[in-house]
């Protein structure tokens, strides 16, 4: 995939044209997967001897800012703002900057305004595809915000395919499975063994896996993993962990 910019927003293109392929021969799988990630109201799609070419538009970075979270104080409104202008100036002069896209998103999403958050990331997640930060935020935001759980899923999985190593994406995908979405499968422990076949000594992973087993009252399992997590807290001279951890293994194995 080659990416070019323009003034008129992003080209991405990718070359379908393989082997002995005619002219005309176009797979309608690849097009449909190279588009996948791109939200339907910012793409325009148009296919010219084999080579696809999305225009994407930016998102609108000059409407008004609105704040949803009633929560927040006028001080922090204002220095809100603030960023927001900053940013946007920032992105209307360079709309590749990958670390303004996402901070944009979390000040929109600070300011309750989900679908601006939304559209951030998804056009960062469309011009930088193999980054997995971008996804994992579309993952959050999908499942706790604008309650899509199938979109969340399909974001939380893409962040893990981005960067198997991301071990804290697991646990987000995790929670999914478990209050939201699929429930009561094997999917809400199988993606924390999948982060520990990449990670085998992650503490996080080992104690959120220990405390589900615990709450589920698989006692062997949840004793297993906290015994498993207590032993790294040793390795890393994590006294107060440790200590913490040893209570846990205490309490379950209570008769």
């Amino acid at each position: 995939m080659i990416i070019i910019t323009s003034g008129a927003g992003w080209f991405i293109y990718n070359d379908i044209n393989k082997g002995n392929s005619s002219e005309n021969d176009v797979d309608d799988n690849l097009i449909a997967a190279s588009v996948d990630n791109i939200p339907q109201d910012i793409k325009d799609i148009v296919i010219e001897n084999n080579i696809i070419k999305i225009n994407l538009a930016v998102p609108n970075l000059s409407k008004q800012i609105i704040f949803y979270n009633n929560d927040l104080p006028e001080d922090a409104k204002i220095l809100l703002r603030e960023k927001i202008t900053k940013l946007r100036n920032n992105l209307k002069e360079n709309n590749d900057l990958f670390s303004d896209w996402l901070s944009i998103g979390v000040n929109y999403k600070i300011a309750g305004d989900y679908e601006s958050a939304r559209d951030a990331w998804e056009y960062v997640s469309a011009i930088r595809p193999s980054s997995s930060v971008s996804f994992s935020n579309l993952g959050d935001l999908y499942h706790y915000y604008l309650k899509d759980f199938p979109k969340a899923e399909k974001n939380f999985l893409q962040a893990i395919e981005n960067d198997k190593q991301k071990t804290d994406v697991y646990i987000p995908l995790h929670e999914l499975y478990k209050y939201s979405y699929k429930q009561n499968t094997t999917l809400v422990t199988d993606v924390l063994f999948e982060g520990l076949k990449e990670e085998p000594r992650n503490i996080n992973l080992l104690i959120t896996l220990a405390a589900y087993f615990k709450e589920i009252e698989d006692i062997v399992n949840a004793k297993k993993y906290y015994t498993q997590a207590r032993d790294e807290a040793q390795k890393l001279k994590n006294t107060q962990l440790t200590e913490l951890l040893n209570k846990e293994i205490k309490e379950v194995s209570k008769p």
